[in-house]
């Protein structure tokens, strides 16, 4: 037996491809290039051993899709509390043409930023869900 004991075959997995609330700079302007947008997730369980990262979803067009895309992955047998975590990820978001566009995440409402000079490089959500 390993230190720390044995692996457990039993972990389950599940895929992730949810939405969450996002932010977008106070003046609605955001810089075209290196900006970054903040994504919550608002239930992590303490006990989830998978991966989570945003994605965003950039077509060429005028809309920016984020998402928090991985998969959960839990043991069954461990007692886990019923207690949700929040937890806020980073969303790079690719070079972008000067322009306004539809930032959505799923089940959320779209938000309007205008990107270009002067535009900040990033925002930060507010504390809490």
């Amino acid at each position: 037996m390993a230190c720390g004991g044995p692996p457990n075959p039993q972990r389950q997995c599940t895929p992730r491809d949810i939405g969450g609330p996002f932010c977008i700079p106070d003046a609605g302007r955001l810089a075209n290039l290196d900006a970054k947008l903040q994504l919550r997730d608002d239930c992590t369980s303490p006990c989830d051993q998978g991966s989570v990262t945003c994605t965003v979803k950039y077509d060429g067009g005028t809309s920016i899709g984020l998402a928090l895309i991985g998969v959960a992955c839990f043991d069954p047998n461990a007692s886990c509390p019923a207690v949700c975590g929040i937890k806020t990820y980073s969303c790079t978001l690719p070079a972008l043409p000067d322009g306004t566009y539809t930032v959505t995440s799923m089940g959320q409402p779209s938000q309007q930023v205008v990107v270009g000079p002067g535009g900040a490089a990033s925002c930060t959500l507010p504390s809490g869900p």
